[in-house]
């Protein structure tokens, strides 16, 4: 049998072997990632993809120079490059960066997906909008006016109390038909963030309602750790 006929194609050299950037020293590509991966804050929101929610970099406005769009493209694009690049890239994203979550969807999407595990620094500002008009004709069930949002108030907490955070900037907003129940419980409310911080971790609380006068325990005695501030909404 002619030898041709089990001759076989040469591999073509991986591209990643033919890479500079690979050639270099571990701590050499660690500084060039972190150079390229810095970001003031990188804002998520929620997006269903094909049925399938999943988080996406918010890119605020349409038409015209977006400067969302432009950090979304030079954050994402060194990470789609290659898988070693994104294994040794996604990390330090997640790492070095703070990121900024607008409700519990997205605070439970963060924390279970890839760069999870990796985020050290994390602003949660929360709005509460739900009130049941049937609720309001009856007694309340509990103190969120329902028991499903009590429910998901408890799991939020749940899901940063097993993040790895140095840092955590909470903010609750509250409209005014709430905010009377809110002040009255503030302390019953606020305890799942007793124990939330790890050690070493700091942590910061805004709230947008004032302290109940005749309260002896409040959100500054609860969390003696947090920088703790209150402002009108």
């Amino acid at each position: 049998m002619p030898k041709l006929l089990h001759y076989k194609q040469p591999q073509a050299p991986h591209l990643q072997s033919k890479s500079r950037l690979f050639s270099l020293p571990a701590e050499l590509r660690v500084n060039i990632f972190t150079l390229a991966l810095t970001t003031p804050r990188i804002y998520l929101t929620v997006k269903n993809l094909r049925n399938e929610l999943c988080l996406a970099l918010v890119t605020p406005g349409t038409g015209g120079l977006d400067v969302y769009v432009i950090r979304a493209q030079r954050l994402l694009s060194l990470l789609l490059t290659c898988r070693r690049a994104h294994a040794e890239a996604l990390p330090i994203l997640y790492g070095i960066n703070t990121f900024l979550v607008g409700n519990d969807t997205d605070l439970r999407l963060l924390a279970r997906g890839m760069g999870g595990p990796f985020v050290r620094q994390l602003e949660f500002s929360w709005t509460l909008y739900e009130a049941p008009i049937r609720q309001l004709r009856k007694r309340w069930t509990s103190w969120l006016r329902s028991d499903r949002l009590e429910e998901r108030w408890l799991k939020a907490w749940e899901e940063i109390k097993h993040m790895e955070l140095c840092w955590l900037q909470v903010e609750l907003c509250v409209p005014g038909g709430w905010r009377d129940k809110w002040i009255e419980r503030e302390a019953e409310i606020l305890h799942p963030l007793v124990d939330i911080l790890r050690e070493g971790a700091s942590g910061g609380l805004t709230l947008t309602w004032e302290r109940d006068a005749n309260a002896n325990i409040g959100a500054e005695e609860l969390l003696p750790k947090w920088d703790v501030n209150r402002r009108e909404w």
